[in-house]
């Protein structure tokens, strides 16, 4: 299978060698996705109408168990309704999104109790490690309704990565697991992770060890038959698993984790044992 590829980013400066380095999921581990999806449909009724939403509502229920894009969607019943140029589209399309940042705004300080857009603890956790330590690593068929989400939830500043699916990888295949995304960057001459174009970071990131925590336990599931026992145990993942009774059938290196304050405290724990 061809690599999935990685969105191009705007980079800027900060430090770019550390010692270990957190990366973390987006859809349902730091934000909302539920409520998300609903503040979109919610702006698409604001400025198209309620029919124009309740089609979409369809058809993304038609593809339930499929990555799904909402604006990719949204850009492709435009154009089978026939509402004109690229660049009419563009506008529609940017109305939508200037009404789904306005109503997310006010959402961005509440606690998840009180309809915040953020998972229990996701605040938490990104204030506690230092920026230079930590991105966020997105998978989506869309660039488009990545960014959207992030910048929504108020992390579009944030460093982070979009992966992208492979243009001829099969409906199976498309979403790469993020264990693979890593070990591609683990460079063994360096014996070191090296992370070139991260949003927020100006330089390529170092870092010899690293925690990632996902919802989807697949993505510690590696495809690749390459030899990586360097690699992989410089990893250690965090299967974030709030609402489901799971659990691991054998032996791995991967935790279930309930609260994203659970790996908090570990990471705690990691950095007072170095010190």
């Amino acid at each position: 299978m061809k690599e999935g590829k990685e969105s191009p980013t705007t980079p800027e400066h900060t430090p770019a060698s550390v010692n270990h380095v957190t990366v973390i999921d987006m859809d349902r581990t730091l934000i909302d996705t539920d409520r998300m999806v609903t503040l979109m449909y919610s702006a698409i009724a604001d400025v198209l109408g309620d029919a124009v939403a309740t089609e979409l509502r369809h058809t993304e229920e038609s593809q339930r168990g499929a990555s799904f894009s909402v604006t990719t969607g949204l850009r492709t019943l435009l154009e089978g309704r026939g509402k004109g140029s690229v660049a009419m589209a563009d506008e529609t399309m940017s109305s939508i999104k200037h009404h789904m940042l306005k109503s997310a705004k006010p959402l961005g300080e509440l606690s998840h109790d009180n309809g915040g857009l953020l998972e229990p603890g996701a605040r938490e956790l990104i204030a506690a490690i230092p920026r230079s330590e930590r991105f966020i690593l997105t998978y989506g068929e869309s660039e488009e309704w990545q960014r959207w989400k992030l910048e929504a939830a108020g992390l579009g500043d944030e460093p982070y990565t979009i992966l992208l699916p492979s243009e001829d990888a099969t409906v199976e295949d498309r979403e790469q697991p993020k264990i693979d995304f890593l070990k591609r960057h683990f460079d063994a001459n360096a014996d070191m992770f090296v992370f070139k174009n991260i949003h927020g970071i100006h330089e390529p990131l170092h870092t010899r060890t690293l925690t990632i925590i996902d919802d989807k336990k697949k993505h510690f599931e590696s495809r690749s038959s390459k030899d990586d026992i360097v690699c992989l145990s410089r990893i250690e993942c965090f299967w974030y698993a709030p609402h489901h009774q799971v659990e691991l059938t054998h032996p791995t290196n991967v935790r279930i984790v309930r609260k994203l304050g659970e790996l908090l405290r570990h990471l705690n724990a990691k950095h007072q044992q170095k010190t």
